[in-house]
This record gives structure tokens, C-alpha cells and sequence, in this order.
């Protein structure tokens, strides 16, 4: 009766704490919109909606990014 969500910690903190520390080049900011864009394609294609995609849910492991915080409502 219980759901869980296992992940990898991601050392390299979040895409906020990232953004509010350095000024991305435009290189680095397509990079990491490539890497969010990529997972968030992943999702939809096994039809997995993410209703709170922001800067403080991707996380950042070894340069790739990680979606997080997906809020599971299971009480609709």
C-alpha cells in the first residue's frame, strides 16, 4: 500500500543554487536545457506527467541533469 521513489544523490545541488551562484554562458545554459528537455521527453513518452518543473527540482550530478520533486497525489 506504500509507493517510494528511490534516487541517486546528486552532489552538485540544484539548477536554483546554480543560477543564483554564477552567470551560465550560453554554451552551459543549452546544455543544460538539452539535459532537461531529454528527461522531460523521457517522461512524457511513458506517460508521466511532472506538475512542478522548476529550477529547484533539477539537480545536478556529474554535469547531468536529475528531475526531482514529483509530488505524487495519490488521493485524487
Amino acid at each position: 500500500n506504500h509507493f517510494y521513489i528511490v534516487q541517486e544523490f546528486c552532489k552538485g545541488g540544484n539548477l536554483k543554487k546554480v543560477l543564483m551562484e554564477k552567470k551560465l554562458s550560453v554554451s552551459e545554459a543549452f546544455k543544460y536545457m538539452r539535459h532537461i528537455l531529454k528527461g522531460f521527453m523521457e517522461l512524457i513518452k511513458k506517460g508521466i506527467l511532472h506538475a512542478n518543473l522548476s529550477p529547484q527540482n533539477i539537480l545536478l550530478h556529474n554535469g547531468l541533469m536529475r528531475l526531482a520533486d514529483f509530488g505524487l497525489n495519490l488521493n485524487p
